[in-house]
């Protein structure tokens, strides 16, 4: 008996060493250090499964139930990117001089209103004016989001912490995708506003969550940066040059979301399901290594270079794009078309690690929303214009997808430069680790 004993426990062995084995990668890649970080992480997952919930179904919605046009539709998008942009900053401004966890915890809950006003649409007018007032909240969250993050945890695990949000977000995106997917097979209006009205609860819950978390407590920037000078209220021609380089770099947002799809679907030989297996391998691996890529951008000095392998990444993205319109064999084209997928990815990492770093350490610390709001420009003008450009001028002519490599490549390289001139002229590259007093505690806890 004690043989068999012995016998089964062995035979059990590899499996249970490969569910610690998965155990431990899933916790690496999503549960943060700080117990501030994992109540983030919650949030984050909630806020991103009814985000997913959303864009999964917006453009049926908007198209099939609500009676807009495709075109419509586009244009109302592109106006709210317009206000997004014209609003970024003053907001910012307004967080720096209240607190950016007062004003994160409003505009959420004015977000989750806005949403539940998606659902009372009926024509185009009062579609483009939701849009604007969503617009203008969802361009200066991820920069409040960055602010907030910089100052509830330790300067250590900042990036690290981050990157775990990151991948908990495209989890829960995923989730939210499977979920609208099903309310998309119904294809009732009742189902579509369900989608709309959980989204919107997840933007309650994300508020109540930050409130309940004392994130309203932090105290506002200007008030914390007194201790040393009034600091630069107007970002410097370094910052803004970043935040542009960035923009270029953060294009790899439409070419997931609108080039790949297109590209695959009208100049190369794979088939349609090809793109939804790009979709997903770049979700798998967006969520199993965002923060294994986010430890090289730890210093500022390797966000630089992570930039610089971003650049890298997307144009042998363009490279293997072109490649793939020239494969006569629909099995081969697929695999060029995954190929692909892995660069892309691999950009994206890279340029969202080196982003959290480069965004907080060159912001002056008596007006980090500010700044972090301007930074956050770049990705926005790239929303507004990225569709046209990819559009108009790379998928149309044999020359597009090469000037696309030439300039992520030269973004990437022109970073280099820029950030390794800045601590001569960034006081805030100079200031010790925690730099903003009574934010965070040892362990990453509110105080």
């Amino acid at each position: 008996m004690a043989g068999q004993t012995i016998s089964r426990g062995r035979g059990r062995g590899p499996r249970v060493t490969r569910v610690a084995g998965l155990t431990r990668l899933l916790t690496q890649a999503l549960v943060p250090e700080t117990a501030t970080g994992r109540r983030l992480a919650v949030i984050a997952l909630i806020d991103a499964l009814g985000t997913g919930m959303f864009l999964t179904s917006a453009a049926l919605y908007f198209t099939r139930i609500v009676g807009l046009r495709a075109a419509q539709v586009g244009l109302g998008l592109t106006v709210a990117g317009l206000v997004g942009l014209a609003t970024a900053v003053p907001l910012g401004a307004l967080a720096d001089r209240v607190g950016a966890g007062r004003v994160f915890i409003a505009l959420q809950a004015v977000r989750g209103f806005g949403f539940l006003a998606y659902s009372l649409v009926g024509s185009f007018g009062p579609f483009v004016a939701v849009a604007c007032l969503v617009g203008a909240i969802e361009t200066v969250t991820p920069p409040l989001t960055v602010a907030l993050v910089g100052a509830a945890v330790p300067e250590d695990v900042r990036v690290q912490t981050m990157a775990r949000l990151r991948a908990a977000r495209n989890v829960g995106f995923g989730l939210g995708a499977l979920v609208a997917t099903a309310a998309i097979v119904a294809g009732s209006r009742g189902w579509f506003v369900a989608l709309i009205v959980a989204d919107a609860g997840s933007f309650f819950v994300t508020s109540l969550g930050m409130l309940r978390m004392g994130m309203g407590r932090l105290a506002p920037t200007e008030r914390l940066g007194r201790g040393g000078g009034e600091g630069r209220a107007v970002p410097n021609l370094r910052y803004l040059g970043a935040s542009l380089l960035n923009g270029v770099l953060a294009i790899h947002i439409t070419l997931l979301t609108l080039g790949l799809p297109l590209w695959i679907a009208e100049r190369t030989r794979a088939p349609l399901g090809a793109v939804g297996a790009c979709v997903v391998t770049n979700t798998v691996l967006a969520v199993a290594l965002q923060a294994w890529f986010a430890r090289a951008a730890a210093r500022l000095r390797g966000a630089a270079r992570a930039m610089l392998q971003a650049g890298v990444a997307l144009g042998a993205f363009c490279a293997l794009a072109l490649l793939d319109a020239r494969i006569a064999s629909p099995a081969l084209a697929t695999v060029v078309a995954l190929g692909s997928t892995v660069a892309l990815t691999f950009g994206e990492l890279w340029q969202s690690a080196g982003e959290w770093k480069i965004s907080y350490d060159l912001a002056d610390a008596a007006h980090r929303a500010r700044y972090l709001s301007a930074f956050q420009l770049g990705s926005a003008a790239q929303q507004v214009a990225g569709p046209l450009i990819v559009t108009t001028l790379v998928l149309p002519h044999a020359w597009g997808w090469a000037a696309l490599a030439g300039l992520t490549l030269g973004a990437g390289v022109a970073f280099q430069p820029l950030i390794f001139g800045a601590p001569a002229t960034c006081p805030s590259l100079n200031a010790a680790p925690n730099a903003v007093p009574h934010a965070a505690s040892s362990e990453g806890e509110i105080s």
